[in-house]
């Protein structure tokens, strides 16, 4: 439950953000995604999402939870999408693609596809 760092010129991983505070040793973060200047990461057992500023020197900021509109289940995979939000692949049943349009530490989850037919994403 950390984010790992390969600085510029070094050649061994480093914590750079955790510490707690994506929730307890042995839980599982499943995606991870920048958009501007943060950094987002999902949490799959605890169905969370939490943002942390990268800073101008590199070093990560305080990490704070994103409060949902409505609650997710799964958090697979995610990435960025356009300025203001991330695309997060949900779990339960055959599965479903939704969008977070991100507002500060608030943010709005729009399904745009469900259960697909195979449970494969394409």
């Amino acid at each position: 439950m950390e984010v790992d760092r390969l600085a510029p010129g070094s050649h061994q991983l480093k914590v750079w953000a955790g510490n707690g505070g994506f929730g307890p040793k042995g839980g599982v973060h499943d995606g991870i995604s920048v958009l501007g200047n943060r950094l987002f990461v999902n949490t799959l057992e605890t169905n969370k999402v939490f943002t942390l500023p990268i800073e101008a020197d590199g070093k990560a900021g305080a990490i704070t939870e994103i409060k949902l509109d409505r609650a997710i289940h799964n958090p697979d995979g995610m990435r960025s999408f356009g300025k203001d939000s991330v695309l997060i692949v949900e779990g339960g049943g055959n599965g479903w693609l939704s969008r977070i349009k991100i507002n500060g530490d608030s943010g709005q989850v729009t399904p745009l596809k469900q259960d697909y037919p195979d449970g494969q994403f394409r």
